[in-house]
């Protein structure tokens, strides 16, 4: 079974960035998916941001291995 989605509100909280910030990251990550600053995974789901939990975390390893 699958894990539940995470608001932009938990995501915000698992970065420790501010929730404009993660918006405006899912904006860039939906606009320009190749810029590796922005949040792709991000979905849209009812007019509120969600990610899969999963996706969080293979996003922070990226940026990890990038840095």
């Amino acid at each position: 079974m699958s894990k539940p989605l995470m608001t932009a509100e938990a995501v915000a909280e698992f970065l420790n960035l501010q929730l404009r910030t993660v918006y405006e990251l899912a904006k860039l990550g939906q606009s320009e998916p190749e810029n590796p600053k922005g949040l792709p995974f991000m979905l849209k789901v009812g007019g509120s941001w969600r990610a899969r939990p999963d996706d969080v975390s293979a996003w922070v390893e990226d940026q990890i291995a990038r840095s």
